[in-house]
């Protein structure tokens, strides 16, 4: 060992380092329209990007009026397909189109975390190809009812999505086109626009919100009325409203102050009943997942610890260190509860030694109201109080 006179300083990091959440409320949109390059990859922002790009027709045009009814600027993800009079080629398409979706990270450095294909979505295998490409990254998919469905026939088409991250969409919904006439719209468009407006706290809430808020009992923008009647009655639980969002399927109130998305949950209830059947806590959980995903990939390949009588300064403890800081800043808006920890148990030698680190990670969204129960209760004696108060001033 070399001799040494003097002072030196070893710098170590401790700590947690910063998480950076992942962005909820991007679109993917796969549609047709008049003007656009065929089968790209493309970033809109505005309806004056979109109008640019791609013109105002075609489910592509539809589509960005009713985002950008909700919000000036939003990040779409967009894919122009040809149109074809066959209906077969159509979807192959319509398809074909959804599977680039997948190159949006590697293009944009993105994914979407909402998926849909107003006027095809309806149609065979399109659903199935949105769910699937949706479990891949981490995105919902919003699916429309077909336009001809009774209440009956839309919970029928829905039972082939039951899935945590498929939404189904019904009835069509009233709007004005550009030329102000009233025309039947897809609802799967105006209701991602809502989920994003919620996300980016943009719905003129006292309270907060974020993509750990459900879009239900919110008002959908630019809809004048429904394409079918959908019955309500707020007295009697036997109406088709009820029974719609009861089959897990987002339907629209009329509540005398606009038209109102309705519903919590997604395709997977009501064969499944457990809480990740609620549309925002799949979502949170997603966005969490993601957020801690990602932030752990930069530490891949380094040593997972050199100083094992330090876990502050061990990359492993950072880890650790890092991520709890990250739950427990989500506490309060996505998150009631939230640890991670790094269990001895869970880590066996022969996992160690060959690379492998494993934390036990815990998360709880916050549960949105759906039913409220209040006991009233006639109560006599209330008369004799209110006479002892009046004759004893």
């Amino acid at each position: 060992m070399s001799f040494k006179k003097g002072v030196e300083i070893i710098e170590t990091v401790s700590g947690p380092i910063p998480i950076n959440e992942m962005a909820s409320a991007i679109i993917a949109v796969v549609g047709t329209a008049d003007a656009g390059d065929l089968g790209t990859l493309n970033i809109v922002r505005t309806a004056k990007e979109a109008a640019a790009l791609y013109g105002k027709n075609g489910t592509l045009g539809e589509a960005f009026d009713a985002i950008y009814d909700h919000v000036k600027t939003l990040t779409v993800v967009s894919i122009r397909v040809a149109t074809d009079g066959t209906e077969s080629t159509q979807i192959a398409n319509i398809v074909a189109g959804l599977k680039l979706i997948e190159d949006a990270y590697g293009q944009f450095g993105l994914f979407p975390k909402i998926i849909i294909a107003p006027g095809f979505s309806h149609k065979t295998g399109v659903g199935a190809e949105m769910v699937s490409i949706g479990n891949k990254i981490g995105a919902v998919s919003i699916i429309d009812a077909p336009e001809t469905a009774t209440p009956e026939q839309a919970v029928a088409f829905k039972g082939a999505f039951s899935d945590y991250r498929a939404i189904v969409t019904y009835p069509r919904v009233k709007t004005l086109n550009h030329d102000g006439q009233v025309v039947a719209t897809w609802l799967s468009a105006r209701y991602a626009a809502l989920m994003s407006q919620v996300d980016k706290n943009q719905t003129g809430d006292n309270d907060p919100t974020g993509y750990w808020c459900s879009a239900s009992n919110r008002v959908l923008q630019g809809v004048v009325g429904l394409e079918r009647s959908i019955q309500f009655n707020p007295k009697d639980d036997d109406n088709e409203l009820n029974y719609l969002a009861g089959q897990g399927i987002v339907s629209v109130l009329n509540g005398g102050s606009g038209f109102k998305a309705w519903g919590n949950r997604s395709t997977a209830f009501p064969a499944s009943s457990d809480s990740l059947t609620f549309i925002p806590w799949r979502r949170t959980m997603d966005i969490i997942e993601d957020s801690i995903q990602f932030f752990t990939r930069q530490f891949l390949d380094k040593p997972m610890f050199t100083r094992p009588n330090d876990i502050a300064t061990s990359l492993i403890g950072q880890i650790e260190l890092s991520v709890n800081d990250f739950l427990r800043s989500k506490v309060g808006t996505a998150l009631v509860y939230g640890k991670c920890e790094l269990r001895i148990e869970d880590n066996p030698l022969t996992n160690l030694a060959n690379g492998k680190v494993k934390y036990h990670l815990q998360a709880t969204p916050p549960v949105p109201i759906e039913h409220v129960t209040y006991e009233a209760e006639v109560y006599v004696p209330g008369l004799e109080i209110a006479l002892n108060q009046l004759i004893g001033g």
